[in-house]
């Protein structure tokens, strides 16, 4: 099977990009330069396109009508991130393939996918990795008949690509936020960056102490936001707390509230029986600009839990959206 999706990757199609006289190299091996720009949130440097603006993780040439998202996925596999984005894949969500490259960035393995939805939406795919971790770079055009010569300027930003091993990942660095954990008994624990989503585990003294009857935690996500929500925060809430709303075991409870410096947030309160155990489970969802947050408290009831969720409001008020 794993030789079959590799295989997949090599079917000829026609030469890099319909709309580029430039060609993706085989083998993308660089060194850092004073022109490399490091995406937040990541170990990638690229030389990105002129009037290309770097916000957060996400990369936006507004002349030009398009935009890259990058990122490193953490603890996501590689090799099942490019199953996800072979010509099979890809075309069974209704895109045209026009190109597909096997290819290798700064000595890790790596495929190249460019397809097209009708006239309105292109995307050059780039994903190289090995084992849990995997660099995605992303970009979309939104109205590729009108910019028919961006191929060039893409294609060059991909053959720019450097990735520093040594550079050490800082927690918020791509995110539309900040949290600061110093008020509150919950201390970040650990992080994951997902292509999709990041998450980050909060632990009381961030200890991870699940063995612990009365165990508590916070989870806070940032994530993009489906097409059916429509940039509605109580949509997405809803879609959120949906498999909650379906368990006849839970109680839920949701109205709006504000939080931290003045934010509009869905407050969730969720009570019930986790296989005999009582727990308790409090959520605020906020709106950014690209994105939702998500703040979940959850805890096993106990003579602590009234202490905990006091704990929780002290982390969930030290929000700051950038």
């Amino acid at each position: 099977m794993y030789k079959l999706f590799s295989f997949l990757f090599l079917i000829p199609f026609i030469s890099i990009s319909q709309n580029s006289s430039k060609k993706l190299h085989s083998v993308i091996n660089n060194s850092k330069t004073s022109k490399h720009i490091k995406i937040p949130g990541t170990k990638i440097f690229m030389i990105i396109p002129k009037g290309g603006i770097v916000k957060t993780n996400l990369i936006q040439v507004p002349d030009n009508h398009y935009y890259y998202r990058v990122s490193n996925a953490l603890g996501q596999y590689y090799d099942e991130n490019k199953v996800m984005r072979n010509s099979v894949a890809t075309i069974k969500l209704g895109y045209e393939v026009l190109d597909t490259l096997a290819l290798t960035v700064n000595g890790y393995p790596a495929v190249f996918l460019h397809s097209k939805m009708d006239s309105t939406l292109e995307i050059y795919d780039l994903i190289f990795g090995a084992g849990n971790f995997s660099g995605i770079i992303t970009v979309t055009i939104t109205n590729p008949k009108k910019n028919s010569n961006i191929g060039d300027d893409i294609i060059e930003s991909f053959n720019s690509i450097y990735y520093d091993e040594q550079k050490k990942y800082i927690p918020f660095e791509a995110n539309g936020f900040m949290i600061n954990d110093s008020l509150s008994i919950f201390k970040l624990s650990n992080f994951h960056d997902y292509e999709c989503q990041k998450e980050y585990r909060y632990l009381i003294k961030g200890l991870d102490n699940n063995q612990d009857i009365k165990f508590a935690e916070v989870v806070v996500k940032e994530e993009n936001p489906y097409e059916s929500d429509s940039g509605s925060l109580t949509r997405f809430s809803e879609r959120v707390l949906q498999p909650l709303k379906r368990n006849n075991n839970f109680k839920v409870e949701s109205n709006f509230t504000i939080i931290g410096n003045h934010y509009t947030a869905y407050k969730t309160v969720v009570t019930g029986k986790l296989k005999d155990t009582e727990v308790i489970m409090k959520q605020y969802c906020i709106k950014n600009k690209y994105s939702f947050i998500t703040l979940e408290f959850s805890s096993r009831k106990s003579e602590n839990t009234e202490n905990y969720l006091i704990e929780f409001e002290k982390l969930v008020n030290t929000i700051d959206l950038k």
